[in-house]
């Protein structure tokens, strides 16, 4: 829910400032419903992304699956993911993804 309002708002913000600017462009629904498609495929991108490939490690102290080296005051142990798929790459290709998902609907809405 808060990923949809957040794109949302996003969206409605991108047409206040196109209006402000004077571009012609998109309508208020349009902008808001491309921020909000936008931002539900970078939220659930994060999720698939963060649930199957991203590297997470097991406390040996707890138990927890943690997505840092040490937790506890020890050290972690590898629990799953890809090696190199760290938390701040999945934010980064989340963010990328909703990015280029509310281009390629805007410019869609725009023809």
């Amino acid at each position: 829910m808060a990923a949809a309002v957040g794109g949302a708002l996003i969206g409605a913000g991108a047409f206040l400032f196109s209006w402000i600017a004077g571009i012609e462009g998109l309508s208020l629904f349009s902008w808001t419903f491309v921020g909000l498609v936008g931002g539900l495929a970078g939220a659930f991108a994060d999720s698939y992304l963060g649930a199957t490939v991203q590297m997470m490690y097991r406390c040996t102290v707890c138990g927890r699956e943690v997505e840092v080296h040490e937790h506890c005051g020890h050290p972690t142990v590898r629990a799953r993911g890809w090696a190199w798929m760290s938390n701040d790459l999945v934010n980064v290709l989340s963010s990328v993804i909703g990015g280029c998902v509310a281009i390629g609907l805007g410019n869609i809405l725009a023809l």
